[in-house]
């Protein structure tokens, strides 16, 4: 591929050797992703025996921002699937796969919201940052515990034993304070 021009104020902050592209303007490809202080860049070649390179670009600007959060988000995927990030120009989409690994896509993430000014709202601390990034299926399996607490509550719970007297044969009655205990003498059942 050609080298990427750069202006004599850009300087380059991220570069991805192994991506591919779904854009609402530059269609499908494959190639590099390059970030600079100043545009994204993807590089593609075209043609089968004299391959030329083409770039698709637009500038760090025109990054939409809502909310004071750039729209450069990670979409959440499958664990073992190539990571995805959104980004939201204002006239393109571009949905950009990394197969490199998810470090990458996280650090793209990073550095733009980084040079819009608002990096912590990246979701992230940093690139090494993985508290934006739960375990897949964590949230599925929150939302089933949620409902279930309340019936695992006295395992988890710090409950303590009492014993009473059984009011029909005066029998000792031992079990947990506020439930329920049958005599073992008489079969009495009684509310500790």
């Amino acid at each position: 591929m050609d080298m990427l021009q750069l202006g004599i104020d850009e300087v380059v902050l991220f570069k991805s050797q192994e991506i591919s592209f779904t854009s609402s303007l530059w269609g499908k490809g494959d190639g590099i992703i390059t970030l600079t202080n100043k545009r994204v860049v993807i590089q593609t070649e075209k043609g089968f025996l004299k391959k030329t390179t083409i770039n698709h670009e637009d500038r760090i600007e025109n990054i939409k921002i809502y909310e004071g959060n750039p729209q450069v988000i990670m979409q959440k995927v499958s664990f073992g699937d190539n990571p995805l990030v959104d980004v939201y120009f204002r006239d393109n989409q571009v949905t950009i796969e990394f197969y490199s690994n998810r470090k990458d896509a996280k650090e793209f993430v990073y550095q733009s919201c980084k040079l819009l000014g608002n990096p912590e709202k990246s979701g992230m601390e940093g690139a090494d940052s993985t508290k934006a990034f739960a375990i897949p299926g964590t949230d599925k399996l929150a939302k089933t515990l949620k409902g279930t607490i309340a019936t695992f509550k006295d395992t988890f719970a710090n409950v303590a034993m009492v014993s009473d007297s059984c009011p029909n044969c005066s029998g000792q009655v031992t079990g947990y304070k506020g439930k329920a205990a049958k005599c073992p003498f008489c079969g009495n059942i009684i509310k500790l």
